[in-house]
């Protein structure tokens, strides 16, 4: 009778493929990521100039840097949980900003018991 009306469904563990380069596929929130950091690198090509006194390859160094970092968001994942790293860290941040309750209790040590005065 166990299991045979409401069936588990079947979970795989893979993600469906939005975009594929090459060797590289992306999910949908991947994907996000990593265009989310094509545009801060470009909106930085714009605003932050060259490394002067550098020659050509190492002056624009600098550039895929938020590219990088979005990747990287995109693909770790905590080792523990498996949880993805930017929603591990949100909700580390939620749990350590959170209101905290403290409820304290009188113990009488005295006698050395944990009964109440």
């Amino acid at each position: 009778m166990y299991r045979e009306i409401h069936e588990l469904p079947y979970q795989s563990g893979l993600k469906e493929i939005f975009f594929s380069l090459g060797p590289l596929a992306f999910s949908l929130g991947e994907f996000a990521w990593i265009a989310a950091g094509v545009i801060v690198s470009y909106k930085m090509t714009q605003i932050v100039p060259p490394i002067p006194l550098l020659p050509f390859p190492l002056k624009y160094l600098h550039y895929p840097i938020p590219l990088l970092v979005a990747y990287f968001f995109a693909k770790a994942s905590h080792p523990a949980t498996g949880v993805p790293l930017w929603k591990y860290i949100l909700r580390w941040v939620a749990v350590r900003r959170r209101q905290r309750v403290f409820y304290y209790r009188k113990i009488n040590t005295a006698k050395g018991g944990d009964r109440h005065i």
